[in-house]
């Protein structure tokens, strides 16, 4: 079975054709989806900045995978800057070829839970800061999510309380903390991550109380009102 390279919205025409004039010939909404192109950069995809890179708080719950952390280096002024890195990954990959073969697995899909962190995931990240204060690393966070997980499990496992933790991590941080909207950043699982001294965003990223589609299925009950 063959498979495209590349991804495209039905507005798109040609690879790369946005600039600053060209994109305000874009809708609100199809600038919203350019925040979560299949192909734009995830967290992984920004390790290669930094030097010495290794994973640590490797969990098995569900959902743990949706925010990774890392133990790196971040070169500045020719001094190596110990970092700890916390990274919400949305998906498996920005390289649509391959995100097509990977979608053929439905398990490895449901382990990707549409981007959404579980409380397992704020659990990770929580751990993560308290390692980062007593190791003296900056705290650099990767912002990439629609949402907190919405489901009665996770309701259940207390997701509101380990958001608020991780809110209250970062803020009585004793070490400096930079978060950076990556991609799309909506609701409650953006602005967990978001606590933080310095918060930056990508081109073309959004960041935002709740997405679009969750709001017209609140006021419209139905997502053709985004």
């Amino acid at each position: 079975m063959s498979h495209s390279k590349h991804f495209y919205f039905p507005f798109e025409k040609i690879i790369d054709q946005y600039d600053a004039d060209t994109i305000q010939h874009l809708s609100e909404y199809e600038k919203y989806q350019l925040s979560f192109h299949p192909e734009r950069p995830k967290y992984l995809d920004y390790l290669s900045i930094f030097s010495g890179v290794g994973e640590c708080l490797q969990r098995e719950e569900f959902g743990a995978n949706l925010i990774q952390t890392h133990r790196a280096l971040f070169i500045i002024k020719d001094e190596e800057v110990p970092v700890m890195l916390i990274g919400q990954q949305s998906g498996p990959t920005s390289d649509y070829k391959s995100f097509q073969q990977l979608a053929t697995d439905p398990e490895l899909i449901k382990s990707w839970n549409h981007g959404m962190p579980t409380p397992a995931s704020y659990e990770k990240a929580i751990e993560a800061v308290a390692l980062a204060n007593n190791e003296n690393r900056l705290i650099i966070v990767f912002v990439d999510t629609p949402g907190a997980d919405p489901t009665e499990a996770s309701e259940a496992g207390g997701i509101a309380w380990k958001i608020g933790g991780i809110i209250q991590a970062l803020v009585e941080a004793k070490v400096p903390t930079i978060s950076i909207i990556i991609n799309r950043g909506c609701s409650g699982g953006a602005i967990a991550l978001t606590g933080t001294d310095i918060t930056l965003a990508m081109e073309n990223s959004t960041y935002l109380v709740i997405t679009p589609e969750a709001c017209s299925s609140i006021l419209y009950h139905d997502r053709h009102h985004a």
